[in-house]
């Protein structure tokens, strides 16, 4: 029997079936994203009654580019009661980070 491994071994070069491992290999891939704020407005840090802390508020824009949706949805959600908001003595609406 020895002998007709050995022969099928050298005269093929394969191993038969029940000899052959199988490996599994998993490749995990780790991406970072950076998010430069420009713009007109500074990021506030100010009391949010919501949270009840002291938390860091951006304007509209800056909500949505950090969300990745439109503005329509951040005003959509801002008043539907989804994220916290307030609006400044000059009439910009600065979302709560924390809400987003």
């Amino acid at each position: 029997m020895a002998a007709d491994y050995n022969a099928m071994k050298v005269s093929s070069g394969m191993k038969p079936a029940a000899l052959i491992k199988k490996r599994k290999a998993e490749v995990i891939f780790e991406r970072e994203t950076t998010v430069v704020f420009t713009g007109r407005y500074p990021r506030l840090k100010v009391w949010c009654a919501e949270c009840a802390t002291e938390a860091e508020m951006v304007t509209v824009f800056e909500a949505a580019k950090l969300a990745r949706v439109s503005i329509f949805t951040i005003h959509g959600r801002a008043d539907g009661g989804e994220l916290h908001h307030q609006t400044t003595s000059s009439g910009v609406r600065m979302v709560c980070v924390n809400s987003l």
